[in-house]
């Protein structure tokens, strides 16, 4: 059997690193997805609800702000609870792995500075045309 679930989105909000009672840290995020749509139809989005743990939740508390985008690599969980004598389903990915997948929306632009080595700063990017993710590529 196999349940493994790859989503790619932006974070809805900053990361918050919390700890359980017996102090394995852990994240709980949100991750807006785009469904696939055809270009005369209005884009949907699906909230997905995302667990990290342990090093994988530092990871991602460390790295990543609201707006960002990310793929994450993880499996299906469902979770039942009670609530006024009816039974309730939580569907959310567990997160295994966590990889930056592109820019960011916002603030992010602004909190990471861009690094600089000195080989690069003098390299003329004025020929190159910047692709974003919503465009279609050129070929």
């Amino acid at each position: 059997m196999m349940n493994y679930v790859v989503i790619m989105g932006r974070l809805t909000a900053d990361p918050e690193l919390r700890q359980t009672a017996d102090g394995i840290p852990y994240c709980n995020v949100t991750v807006a997805v785009e469904r696939d749509h055809r270009k005369d139809a209005e884009t949907k989005v699906d909230f997905i609800p995302v667990t990290s743990w342990r090093s994988t939740a530092e990871f991602i508390s460390r790295n990543f702000v609201k707006g960002q985008m990310i793929a994450v690599h993880g499996s299906l969980r469902i979770n039942t609870y009670e609530k006024d004598g009816e039974k309730r389903y939580i569907t959310s990915v567990n997160a295994d792995k966590l990889f930056f997948a592109g820019g960011a929306k916002g603030r992010i632009a602004q909190e990471i500075p861009p690094e600089s080595s000195g080989e690069t700063e003098n390299f003329d990017l004025s020929e190159y045309e910047e692709i974003l993710a919503n465009e279609d590529v050129p070929f």
